[in-house]
């Protein structure tokens, strides 16, 4: 870590606080939210900020899920859909030119040679939202043009998946995100990225403009461990009584395809079955007469069937559960397994579980060894893509579980670092930009 790399706490001198309109073009469900969630109130309460306002789309806090007013109180405006009959919002609808096939790329290619720098309408909206502000602060930069506003930026790219697995949205829309992406990492005042793996991605992506990312770790626990709202108490009745945990979406990054894979081979699977828990992830429950036709899921029934796994004896699929269930479910893990190809800052999920004293199997990735650095507990560290590599890591961890067990209790006293030292962070590059813009 070089010096240009640290980012220092501010002194408490300033004349004035720092005024911010903090921009979120889409509010991201899963750690997302709940990063959002903790961050901004850290940074709304440092002594440094005078205020922060925050703008969303319209509607999106229609969720209470989502909701700030739980959180912090804040002025909160909504930006309305773009305007209608422009020529630049029907270049940006995704549809073909009155039905014509290849029309659509046609469109794509025009909208990119629209006049630069053109204020429009979410531009025209930001301007008026930033009045009073020394600059804005965007969150979530992905799926959104650069805004032509007169007040400085500085975004968060959280990660580089969507990058890096372009499986995900398909060719045309990867392009035309990383097309995006390189306007905002040429003219933003200042890029923050969640850590050193992630800026390398960057240099690699886009050359220089990644070298002058400012790295911020945050990947510590994103919220209380004491989560507020009632757990359902049956949620164990639907888990063997002795289990290792997989909490994650099912997004292709996340590896469960070469996870279940390695667990066919498993053969002391139902000593310890497998638990997922997260959106869609009940979609394993199904067989070819019900599955989604998708080849995403159809291929999991094929290898259920070729192995001879068995659902609810071999592993257990729940779905999405509430926050308060998913801590029970976590707590009451033997283990928490993250087999993930690419995190952004680290994981929450094991986070979480290190905090509860629950060990932890995990992909060797150079961002998960950036994230435990500063953990005491022993990890039983994998390949994320070799079996062989998977199976030695879950035969060790049951070996030895006594051992990786005493570890992962005596971590919970780990010091750890806390959302206001983050927001330390940020306010200290707000204000290094606010300088260099006087």
């Amino acid at each position: 870590m070089t010096e240009q790399d640290k980012v220092k706490v501010p002194k408490q001198n300033s004349q004035h606080g720092i005024k911010v309109l903090v921009w979120v073009p889409h509010i991201a469900p899963g750690g997302g939210s709940r990063l959002m969630m903790q961050l901004l109130p850290a940074i709304a309460n440092h002594p440094n900020v005078e205020f922060l306002k925050l703008a969303v789309p319209y509607g999106a806090f229609d969720n209470a899920r989502y909701a700030p007013e739980n959180t912090l109180q804040l002025k909160v405006i909504e930006l309305t859909e773009v305007e209608e009959g422009t020529l630049r919002t029907w270049l940006e609808e995704d549809k073909r030119i009155l039905g014509i096939k290849g029309t659509g790329k046609l469109k794509r290619v025009a909208r990119r040679r629209l006049p630069p720098r053109v204020p429009d309408w979410t531009s025209e909206q930001l301007e008026n939202a930033a009045q009073g502000c020394d600059l804005i602060y965007t969150f979530w930069p992905h799926h959104t043009d650069f805004p032509e506003v007169t007040k400085p930026i500085v975004c968060t790219f959280h990660d580089t998946t969507l990058f890096d697995f372009p499986e995900i949205m398909g060719a045309s829309k990867t392009y035309l995100e990383l097309e995006q992406s390189r306007v905002w990492v040429k003219r933003a005042a200042r890029v923050v990225v969640p850590s050193f793996a992630i800026k390398a991605n960057m240099v690699r992506i886009f050359g220089d403009y990644g070298a002058s990312n400012v790295v911020i770790n945050h990947a510590i626990l994103p919220r209380d461990r004491h989560v507020e709202g009632k757990s359902d108490t049956d949620v164990l009745s639907k888990v063997p009584p002795r289990y290792i945990i997989f909490p994650a979406g099912t997004a292709v990054h996340k590896n469960q395809y070469m996870l279940l894979t390695a667990w066919a081979r498993f053969q002391r699977r139902r000593e310890c079955p497998l638990v997922f828990v997260g959106p869609h992830t009940d979609e394993l429950n199904r067989d070819l007469a019900s599955v989604t036709e998708l080849w995403a899921w159809v291929r999991f029934v094929g290898l259920f069937a070729r192995t001879g796994m068995q659902r609810e004896k071999d592993f257990f699929a729940l779905g999405y559960v509430n926050d308060a269930d998913l801590m029970t479910l976590v707590k009451n893990a033997a283990g928490l397994i993250m087999p993930t190809l690419a995190e952004g800052g680290g994981s929450y999920p094991v986070e979480e579980a290190l905090s509860l004293g629950v060990p932890v199997l995990c992909s060797d990735i150079p961002v998960m060894r950036e994230h435990l650095a500063g953990r005491s507990a022993k990890i039983a560290w994998f390949d994320p893509e070799s079996i062989d590599s998977m199976l030695k890591a879950l035969n060790s961890f049951l070996d030895y579980y006594d051992e990786y067990k005493e570890s992962a209790v005596r971590a919970m006293n780990d010091s750890r670092p806390t959302w206001d030292d983050i927001a330390d962070q940020y306010v200290t590059v707000f204000a290094q930009v606010i300088g260099a813009e006087g």
